[in-house]
């Protein structure tokens, strides 16, 4: 298990939690308010026209026809990969699962909270200089991240079905989590780059409360076991990654949340929707 500082043991959500139909209800954990609710997962998933902007022109435009193909494909693919349960339906649905895990990276709103944070802490660091760049409105974000998705999903896709593919299957009675930034990375080396091409890079991808989907360094883990079972401190270790990368909401088919109180105890800014996510120096 990569000498458990991968834990290999250690979507949007709504498609990744699951795979199950829109009339499905899960528990939500809200890292603000520390209460947890059953909802359907479509009702905490979605916003409304989240990915609408109007152009120069003021005409509205839209990337949800792109974005539903997509997902149709991710569909596909996570029956394929959930009725087999095998590293090879992994592998058979490789293209599907990666254009998915790639189009994730930049589709929530933490994206735009951090375009944000790099645009003030540039301005922070420029303050004494007496310059200061613009702060952009909401449909300049919208635009800005509808452009980085269309023309970098492909990209990264490619990057991605380069790299090692591990499933770790989980029977421990403890389910994974997934949460409203369900796509998390992690670093043993000392730099602890997150980059995909980085040394030392895992990519965590939850299928369902059962299944897992490691990306990782094809170089430094090239003889890693494609196919592995996790124990409860994998489980562990993956969930505080949800915690960690997710904005507010935490989802699972249980109701226990309590690492993730005891998390937000520790640490309350992971319970801080304004909490900065780059810091720039």
């Amino acid at each position: 298990i990569l000498k458990r500082s991968i834990m290999f043991h250690s979507s949007t959500c709504e498609t990744s939690l699951l795979s199950v139909g829109d009339s499905f209800f899960i528990h939500c954990y809200d890292k603000v308010t520390g209460k947890i609710f059953d909802t359907n997962i479509k009702n905490i998933a979605q916003e409304t026209k989240f990915y609408d902007f109007d152009n120069d022109d003021g005409e509205q435009k839209s990337i949800e026809s792109f974005l539903s193909g997509i997902e149709v494909a991710l569909q596909v693919a996570l029956q394929g990969v959930c009725s087999k349960q095998s590293v090879d339906a992994v592998l058979a649905n490789k293209i599907g699962l990666s254009s998915f895990i790639a189009y994730q990276m930049s589709r929530t709103p933490v994206f735009r909270n951090v375009h944000m944070d790099i645009r003030h802490g540039v301005n922070a660091r420029l303050q004494d200089d007496g310059i200061q760049l613009p702060i952009p409105e909401i449909n300049e974000l919208k635009h800005a991240q509808a452009v980085y998705i269309t023309d970098h999903t492909p990209m990264f896709a490619n990057i991605l079905q380069e790299m090692k593919w591990i499933l770790v299957l989980n029977q421990t009675g403890k389910a994974y989590w997934s949460s409203d930034h369900p796509l998390t990375r992690y670093n043993p080396h000392e730099s602890g780059d997150l980059g995909l091409l980085s040394s030392g890079i895992q990519v965590y991808f939850p299928l369902n409360p059962y299944l897992l989907l490691i990306i990782c360094d094809p170089r430094e883990y090239a003889t890693a076991d494609s196919e592995i079972m996790a124990d409860v401190r994998d489980v562990d270790f993956y969930n505080k990654g949800q915690v960690i990368y997710s904005r507010r909401h935490l989802f699972s088919i249980d109701n226990d949340f309590d690492l993730a109180r005891r998390m937000i105890l520790m640490h309350p800014t992971l319970g801080d929707l304004d909490r900065p996510r780059v810091i720039v120096s």
